[in-house]
């Protein structure tokens, strides 16, 4: 009698202690994720258009129009950029000792003269 008390007991406790495990388990969750269907209100037009706003990035914009990759940036959600301001620009150049224009300067003649360097060898 005593032994079949206690396993009426334990399976009685092990219920009253299950219950609200699965109350936890099988309760419904709301959803409360809104951006599935519609973008934040802070969330600006696109990358390029919130660079040109700001007006620290005009290094960083005009690497992006010499290398043409103006109009991946206009596209909204296309990509993810770490942009370096001006002021950075400026330190780096410091340390090196050059300007923007004397490293536009080298970028065309390291192109117009490699250009003419691998035209010469295929030809020749």
């Amino acid at each position: 009698m005593k032994n079949q008390c206690t396993r009426i007991l334990h399976r009685l406790l092990s219920v009253i202690l299950l219950l609200p495990v699965l109350g936890t388990l099988f309760s419904a969750c709301e959803d409360t994720y809104h951006y599935d269907d519609r973008e934040p209100d802070w969330l600006g037009d696109n990358i390029y258009a919130f660079l040109k706003d700001d007006g620290r990035f005009t290094n960083t914009l005009r690497l992006i129009d010499d290398l043409e990759y103006d109009d991946v940036m206009k596209l909204t959600g296309s990509v993810t950029l770490f942009a370096a301001t001006d002021s950075a620009f400026d330190e780096f150049f410091k340390k090196l000792l050059l300007s923007f224009a004397q490293v536009a300067f080298c970028k065309h003649l390291y192109t117009k003269y490699l250009s003419v360097f691998c035209d010469f060898r295929v030809f020749y």
